[in-house]
């Protein structure tokens, strides 16, 4: 199944705003508190002023949610501002390095590589455009040291380009590893509502299992006597009136069966041996088969023992619908390692290569796969039919 990861640019983009405002304040702090514009006169502080204004204006429109052509468009727009910068002897080390790595989210990974090629070339060739300023400011401030070889054109040059190298390729990774990081936090939310929605079905299923395997067998029961008193209430009126009084009882029998799904489900104590001799004694009072049963149960915890109780619940209604049996069995033994129930009828059994439609089995094998145990049934024509349940402990 395929992942449908959220995009949720807006706040992506307001969150990668606020760096981009905090870097710039934090650059015109560094600016303000420099001493290598010594002069630091009109001019200076307008172009200073420039730059800044433009990086605001780039960092409020962050093309997130556009084409891949505005996103490239955006990139080189904002590399062409710090190569600019470098030109007029600026240096927005912070801002640039954060920009390699912001577009890591615009870009594919080669284009990330061509800009940050293009930004050095451009980036070195405008600091040696302004060399010569600059190694005079440099000079002029540190005369009275006599450090002067350290500023020759040539390491000046070579330290930049191993400077710039080594943080782009920081930047590079920075920057990916936040893709990662949001990558997997979106999959993380992607398969919690996934698994919520699963959850939700399940729900479903297990409350349409519930209804069938509760109500089912008493809703059975009193079609059958309803039926009978329809066929009856012409011919012979005492008949129908008992087959009546019966459907009475097993409508009451039905609010026994939902009350005691309801306990089953919210009262911790709950016995599965107690439960099933109740379920064997009312199937023997509505139905004509005999009815043998011999449990050997351990203390199982409340979600096996509800669950193997309507499996039974259920195979005694299919029993009762479809099998014209004379004599059922229900056996439950155990061992350290697994509970084992059968269920038998000596009932006119079906070709199991046949298709069956219904719930009733199906249920009853999905209720089986909940408990982590396996369920098999076999059956042939007027042969009867044996169901063998095994339930890990």
């Amino acid at each position: 199944m395929k992942l449908l990861l959220p995009q949720p640019f807006p706040l992506l983009r307001r969150n990668l705003c606020y760096v981009d405002w905090v870097l710039l304040a934090v650059s015109a702090l560094l600016a303000i508190l420099s001493t290598y514009y010594d002069a630091f006169d009109r001019q200076i502080q307008a172009q200073l002023a420039g730059f800044h204004g433009v990086f605001f204006l780039l960092s409020l429109i962050t093309p997130m949610e556009q084409s891949l052509d505005a996103r490239r468009k955006y990139v080189f727009s904002c590399m062409a501002v710090f190569v600019i910068a470098a030109a007029f002897n600026f240096r927005f080390d912070l801002l640039m390095y954060w920009t390699i790595a912001k577009s890591c989210l615009l870009l594919p990974l080669k284009e990330v590589a061509a800009a940050t090629f293009l930004l050095g070339v451009g980036y070195l060739a405008g600091l040696t455009w302004s060399l010569p300023g600059r190694i005079e400011r440099t000079l002029a401030m540190i005369t009275e040291q006599g450090a002067t070889g350290y500023f020759a054109p040539s390491k000046l040059m070579f330290y930049h380009f191993t400077f710039y190298l080594g943080a782009s390729s920081f930047a590079i990774v920075v920057g990916y590893l936040l893709i990662a990081e949001r990558k997997s936090r979106l999959q993380a939310e992607a398969l919690t509502q996934e698994v919520e929605q699963l959850a939700a079905t399940l729900e479903r299923n297990r409350i349409a299992r519930d209804i069938h395997d509760s109500l089912g067998h008493s809703l059975t029961a009193l079609q059958i006597q309803l039926e009978v008193a329809q066929k009856l209430r012409e011919h012979d009126p005492n008949q129908a009136l008992q087959a009546l009084d019966l459907a009475k009882l097993l409508s009451g029998e039905c609010l026994q069966d939902v009350r005691r799904s309801l306990q089953t489900l919210h009262r911790s104590p709950f016995d599965l041996q107690q439960a099933l001799v109740t379920l064997v004694a009312q199937v023997k009072q509505h139905q004509s088969f005999q009815v043998r049963l011999d449990m050997q149960l351990p203390s199982l915890p409340l979600q096996t023992s509800h669950q193997l109780y309507c499996i039974v619940q259920e195979g005694l209604t299919n029993i009762q619908k479809h099998a014209d049996a004379t004599l059922v069995e229900v056996r439950a033994q155990f061992s350290d390692r697994e509970v084992v129930l059968e269920l038998m009828d000596d009932g006119k059994g079906f070709d199991l290569s046949q298709p069956h439609t219904g719930f009733g089995l199906r249920g009853m094998q999905e209720r089986v796969q909940l408990l982590g145990g396996q369920i098999e049934l076999h059956t042939a024509p007027s042969q009867g039919t044996v169901i063998h349940i095994t339930i890990p402990r």
